[in-house]
């Protein structure tokens, strides 16, 4: 190895120029291939819990507006 590291998430060594930039878990650090294998799978469920969330919310405010047109179109 020409520069052994310590990944700071497993602990496991690793050459340095195998390593990759951690997104999530610590900004600026250098984490293991596995890791960053794992934290990739974290930011992409991170990602659809965001994406499923907005369509909730995109959903109700959708539902709320038909109630309404459904109320108007009723009473008249």
């Amino acid at each position: 190895m020409e520069m052994p590291t310590f990944c700071q998430h497993c602990g496991t060594l690793f050459d340095l120029n195998d390593g990759y930039e951690s997104e999530k878990w610590y900004q600026n650090i250098i984490i293991c291939a596995n890791c960053r294998c794992k934290e990739n799978l974290e930011i992409d469920k991170d990602e659809q819990i965001e994406d499923l969330k907005i369509k909730i919310s995109d959903s109700e405010f959708d539902i709320k507006e038909w109630k309404k047109q459904l109320k108007e179109l009723e009473s008249e």
